[in-house]
């Protein structure tokens, strides 16, 4: 793993730095799981992986990279560790995320969501008349992917 100058500017500027104990929120691209995600000119990065290694100067590869701090969408390397698939695993097991419940949090009662109801109703509206993917993803602050779930009904599907 390389990581260019414009790289590591493209990085930082898509962190909001804390306190060295707090959470380093990724602000750019997620994937539709939380993690922070990042595309170069020839391939797409996982921010935490990039985060780890800028921060430690160990290269990730060939290991899974944890969040101690449960948070997919953190970069702060005091959060993060290495660990093999098995302990990923072992960690997703010992926090419940093995398999979700059939009355799984949704929406406005999953404690993640950055979007509630009324944001969701006022998104299919906005693009309903005409507004972009793209400039509703940089009003509401959220990924184009999220806003093409919502737009598509793949997320939120109790939001009429």
């Amino acid at each position: 793993m390389k990581a260019s100058p414009v790289t590591l500017h493209y990085f930082w500027k898509h962190v909001t730095k804390k306190g060295d104990h707090e959470c380093w929120p990724w602000i750019g691209a997620k994937t539709p799981f939380g993690y922070g995600q990042m595309r170069t000119a020839d391939t797409s990065w996982l921010a935490h992986r990039i985060a780890y290694y800028v921060q430690t100067g160990i290269d990730p590869s060939g290991k899974c990279v944890l969040h101690a701090c449960d948070n997919p969408a953190c970069v702060n390397s005091a959060h993060l560790f290495l660990g093999t698939v098995a302990d990923n695993n072992k960690d997703r097991h010992q926090k419940g995320r093995s398999v979700m419940p059939k009355n799984r949090s949704r929406g406005n009662k999953n404690g993640r969501a950055k979007l509630d109801d009324e944001r969701v109703a006022a998104i299919r509206n906005m693009h309903a008349i005409g507004f972009s993917q793209a400039s509703l993803a940089r009003t509401f602050k959220v990924s184009g992917m999220t806003i093409w779930s919502i737009v598509h009904n793949k997320y939120w599907h109790h939001v009429k």
